[in-house]
């Protein structure tokens, strides 16, 4: 092993001293572990340069997640409902929906509601 000289400032020692001690490695072992898992992660990144290199990607998650992934429809009814959650709003028919979703001529989404914030930062010009 050779030894290299880091420079930090006191509070990043400190963090990852603490940080290294919750996993029970030493301060030296653990900037070890974190530069070697950054590396990975870049070689990783590098690495998706080709078509073929991102289908491999993809194969590769495929093959390491299960289940299946949730259609669009699916991920909005989810952000819909979570959105009614704490609202005191009605609850939903049968389909998981208040009222049938407003599309725009070309099928698009409506833009978002501006934010209170925002209502009243204009408010204030």
């Amino acid at each position: 092993m050779i030894r290299i000289q880091v420079l930090l400032d006191p509070g990043e020692k400190e963090t990852f001293r603490r940080l290294a001690q919750e996993r029970g490695l030493s301060l030296s072992a653990w900037l070890r572990q974190a530069a070697l898992l950054r590396s990975a992660e870049e070689s990783r990144a590098s690495r998706l340069r080709s078509t073929a290199a991102l289908r491999a990607f993809f194969a590769e998650c495929d093959a390491r997640e299960l289940g299946r992934e949730p259609d669009w429809s699916e991920h909005v009814d989810v952000l819909e409902s979570s959105k009614r959650e704490g609202t005191g709003a009605p609850a939903p028919d049968a389909r998981g929906r208040k009222e049938p979703r407003a599309r725009g001529a070309h099928g698009e989404a409506p833009a978002a509601l501006p934010r209170k914030s925002a209502a009243r930062d204009a408010k204030k010009r």
